[in-house]
């Protein structure tokens, strides 16, 4: 995967996309602050961000529209369109434990002759 999909892949996955009735994606910009959207057709390949306007590449904008467009839009040209997400946290606490089970490893029994 190259890093322009990646970036795409993050932009699919934690932005809303909005698929306007001419077949185009609006995608939220990721840098510019003048600029919200930036349309993107995934027929031609075409993109107004920057990067695709100004070098021709294939630009994290169509990668994210495609990636939505393969999740959400049925053969039909339904969408699906999903509400909410959820995020869940993995924690490991192997870590953890295998230090308190050498700290207790480690205590010294008390000497016989401690104990008189």
């Amino acid at each position: 995967m190259t890093p322009r999909e990646e970036r795409g892949l993050i932009i699919a996955a934690t932005c809303k996309l909005n698929r306007k009735p001419d077949g185009t994606w609006m995608v939220p910009s990721q840098t510019s602050k003048e600029i919200a959207f930036y349309t993107v057709n995934l027929t031609t390949k075409a993109c107004t961000c920057p990067d695709c306007t100004e070098s021709g590449m294939v630009c994290k904008y169509f990668y994210a529209a495609s990636i939505v467009h393969k999740r959400e839009v049925l053969p039909d040209g339904t969408m699906i369109e999903q509400k909410t997400f959820t995020f869940t946290e993995k924690k490991t606490y192997f870590a953890r434990l295998a230090s308190l089970q050498s700290r207790a490893g480690h205590r010294e029994a008390p000497s016989a002759s401690a104990a008189e």
